[in-house]
């Protein structure tokens, strides 16, 4: 089934959701709620405010750290913060020199690229089907 939902929020969600000590149940609505509330309002807004006029050095290098440490687990995501922060290729291997070590891969001056949306919301609906009295629920991104 296509649910049209990225594979990165999937990917995200799975890892928030793991479980810990106990088993984990799956939501539509939980999953809609987690990814409007964790993965857009807190890392797509910080992603999306960076203005060349307002944003200072560290909060850039910040967000290139977030695009590497998301690699693994969201790709798609990652290059695409990747992209608006015109970020070098080499970044990824710069910014994990050693444990704990936190390097500043885009110096002064450097211009981002094209901000863009990098997440989207997520709508979680339920419907009542006539004919088999049977709850249908689904979740979409909306553009």
């Amino acid at each position: 089934m296509d649910t049209g939902i990225p594979s990165d929020v999937w990917r995200f969600y799975l890892l928030y959701v793991r479980p810990e000590g106990q088993d984990s149940a799956f939501s539509w609505a939980d999953m809609a709620l987690k990814n409007n509330s964790e993965l857009l309002n807190n890392l797509g807004n910080f992603i999306n405010r960076q203005r060349a006029g307002t944003v200072t050095g560290v909060s850039v290098n910040i967000a290139c750290l977030l695009s590497v440490m998301l690699l693994p687990y969201m790709p798609a995501v990652s290059q695409t913060i990747r992209d608006q922060l015109n970020a070098p290729q080499s970044c990824i291997n710069t910014m994990l020199q050693g444990p704990g070590t936190f390097v500043c891969a885009l110096r002064a001056g450097h211009r981002i690229g094209t901000v863009s949306v990098t997440l989207t919301n997520a709508k979680h609906e339920c419907h009542l089907c006539r004919h088999t009295n049977l709850l249908y629920c689904q979740s979409r991104v909306i553009q």
